[in-house]
């Protein structure tokens, strides 16, 4: 006859607890979506939002001087280089300035946040790899490049939602630091994007 000690039935409390707590982070709703999926889902609007509110404050605040720094076009990718220099418009005032410095600090903040968050629920068994009933990823739910990095970061799959690529290819890309890229190549757009909007 098998006997179980006390301390086998309490290690097969623990397991079975473990075992709770790691599958209901990759609990899914009707459509196949995860619990982190639905985080980024909704949490890509409230960024949306704050990054429009930032971009409107740079818009009031300055302007951007382009230049043109290479007039050749690349051959094959149709690929030109402007230069940029941010300055004030002619009413910005010191106060302005902190007030875009502080919106910009606190959506920092705001991303770290979300970082912490999302690396925390992945700490507790968020599954990156789970796919929906139609088969996207949650990194076919970012619509920001902060999403991107942090999912990547954490061992996302490398995917993109067309939503994310039409956003930053098009021809022109104009980004709140000032830099102005041409482009008809959609990697090279995305690569040149990437390295102008640093984190």
């Amino acid at each position: 006859m098998i006997h179980f000690t006390k301390k086998f039935y309490a290690m097969m409390f623990v397991v079975f607890c473990m075992s709770n707590i790691m599958q209901s982070h990759d609990m899914s709703d009707e459509e196949g979506r995860t619990e982190i999926m639905n985080y980024v889902i909704a949490i890509e609007k409230e960024i949306a939002l704050k990054k429009s509110e930032l971009e409107k404050l740079w818009s009031t605040y300055f302007y951007t001087k382009i230049t043109v720094t290479n007039n050749a076009l690349i051959k094959d990718t149709g690929m030109q280089y402007y230069d940029f220099t941010t300055l004030r418009k002619a009413y910005t005032t010191e106060a302005d300035v902190e007030h875009y410095k502080k919106v910009k600090d606190e959506y920092n903040s705001f991303i770290k946040d979300i970082r912490d968050n999302i690396k925390s629920m992945v700490l507790d068994g968020a599954n990156l790899q789970a796919r929906d009933v139609k088969g996207k990823s949650v990194s076919d739910y970012c619509c920001s490049w902060e999403m991107y990095d942090i999912l990547h970061e954490l061992g996302a799959p490398r995917t993109l939602n067309q939503e994310f690529w039409g956003a930053i290819v098009g021809g022109v890309v104009i980004t709140s630091s000032g830099a102005v890229i041409i482009t008809a190549a959609a990697v090279v757009a995305t690569a040149c994007y990437r390295a102008c909007f640093p984190q």
